[in-house]
């Protein structure tokens, strides 16, 4: 059963039309995930064009599980993200993958705003585990909610110092 959850987030200081230049480079994605996820970050696939952009990268998580999860998944937890970006519509999809009867995938919408821009996650959380997977998707979103409060701080940050701010 799956579990949908939204936030938005606005970072001010850098225009939609700033942003959408920055989301045409490889430097901008390549930047980001190695600030967010260090050197275990695995690269995968990166092509970018001006009209679209396509990251795929695979790292380690450290991440404390509940009990019922923690017995399906004997080994280090593995997550792959796949980034879609429509450059010109400002939307991303991204899809998430663990190495655990978890599927999660995000839909990221730009909405403009003067000199600053809005970001709408809509999030959709999928644990198959009988019984209990509702809960612990859950779970999962107030841990998704809690990390991205810091992973949205640096990429504020992020995308000012890539204006020299």
């Amino acid at each position: 059963m799956s579990h949908e959850f939204s936030f938005t987030h606005t970072v001010q200081g850098v225009s939609a039309d700033a942003f959408t230049r920055m989301l045409a480079t490889e430097g901008f994605h390549l930047g980001l995930a190695r600030q967010l996820n260090g050197e275990a970050l695995e690269v995968l696939a990166l092509e970018v064009s001006k009209t679209r952009a396509a990251f795929k990268r695979r790292h380690p998580l450290n991440a404390k599980l509940p009990g019922p999860l923690q017995k399906v998944v004997k080994d280090s937890l593995t997550l792959t993200r796949t980034d879609t970006w429509d450059i010109e519509r400002l939307v991303c999809n991204c899809n998430f993958e663990l190495n655990a009867p978890i599927r999660m995938s995000l839909k990221l919408t730009v909405e403009p705003g003067f000199q600053e821009f809005r970001m709408r996650h809509d999030w959709v959380v999928s644990v198959n585990i009988p019984l209990v997977g509702k809960v612990l998707a859950g779970v999962l979103e107030q841990d998704i909610r809690g990390q991205a409060q810091g992973e949205l701080a640096a990429f504020d940050q992020h995308c000012r110092a890539q204006l020299g701010q």
